[in-house]
Order: structure tokens, then C-alpha cells, then sequence
């Protein structure tokens, strides 16, 4: 269970801005509470958030949200937004990071991927991304 273990390794700070979420005590229940669409979100949000806060650990967070969302996406008609660095920048589905050097162009890093719809598109989740 790749994401618990990852879990295990944040640093303190960020592990207990997540303890109103996930146990530390039981994998099992950190999977089950993980996998839900509510706090799939909220996971999504607190990695976003650190990013932009630039925490030590914000990569780890990323980890554990790509390694939950597998088995989200397996059960929801979500997916991960498939963009590649060097596609164009599109406000609807992206949000620069603040260390971007450029207001519009191309992709030149995916931070943290978002979400979709998988049949109508719908955007749950902006990735957030670099120019």
C-alpha cells in the first residue's frame, strides 16, 4: 500500500494537518478513507495548497494523491487530466503556479494533474502547472 507508506514519511507538520482525515494506525482504513470523493478532494485541495506554500513534503502529498486516485478512478467516472508538458495553456482546465515566469504559452511542468469527468469532460480539479 504505496500511499500509506509514503504517508508515513511526510513531515510532522503536514501529517498533522492531515489527521482530521487519515489514521496513522491502520492502513486499511487510511485506503478506505482515502478512496472517498469527498476527501479525494480535500486531499487534492491540502496538496495544492502546499504547493503553493512550497512545504517540504508537497511532493509526497502528490505521491499519495496520484497513488489514492488510482483506486478512486476505478470506482467513479473520474480520471486524471492526461495533459503533456509543451501543450498550451488553457484557464478553464489549468492553474499556473505562482513561480510561473510566463502569463500564457506552453506547459513547461505539471505540478499536481487534476481531474475530469471521464464521458462529459467536466473538470472536478484544475491542474496546476508551470509556464
Amino acid at each position: 500500500m504505496q500511499a500509506y507508506e509514503l504517508f508515513l514519511t511526510l513531515p510532522p507538520n503536514l501529517k498533522q494537518g492531515l489527521s482530521n482525515l487519515f489514521s496513522e494506525n491502520d492502513p486499511l482504513a487510511f485506503l478506505a478513507i482515502g478512496t472517498q470523493g469527498k476527501n479525494i478532494e480535500m486531499l487534492w485541495d491540502y496538496t495544492n495548497n502546499a504547493l503553493k506554500e512550497n512545504k517540504e513534503g508537497a511532493q509526497i502529498l502528490v505521491e499519495i494523491f496520484y497513488s489514492l486516485f488510482g483506486y478512486y478512478a476505478k470506482a467513479t467516472p473520474y480520471k486524471l487530466d492526461p495533459l503533456e508538458v509543451g501543450q498550451p495553456y488553457n484557464p478553464t482546465k489549468h492553474q499556473r503556479h505562482h513561480s510561473s515566469l510566463n502569463a500564457s504559452g506552453n506547459i513547461t511542468q505539471v505540478l499536481l494533474r487534476g481531474y475530469l469527468h471521464a464521458r462529459n469532460g467536466e473538470v472536478k480539479r484544475q491542474s496546476i502547472i508551470k509556464l
